[in-house]
């Protein structure tokens, strides 16, 4: 489901359909469900490259997993 409701996302976004995401995005973060929730951020990130709400979903949940690239 989650996975239909992204795909028809990318056809068209709405400002409330991506508050509607941001907040799914959340609640996969509370439950643990990182990766999901990093793949929803990251979509809407794609989608709304100007949304800051979006980028810090998606800065705190890499954060929250500890994927922080190397750097060397």
């Amino acid at each position: 489901m989650l996975r239909r409701a992204m795909d028809a996302a990318t056809q068209s976004d709405t400002t409330a359909a991506l508050n509607a995401r941001l907040e799914m995005a959340s609640g996969l973060l509370e439950q643990g469900r990182m990766d999901r929730a990093i793949e929803v951020y990251q979509q809407a990130t794609r989608l709304h490259r100007d949304n800051a709400s979006a980028w810090e979903g998606l800065i705190g949940a890499y954060a929250r997993k500890h994927d922080f690239p190397q750097q060397r």
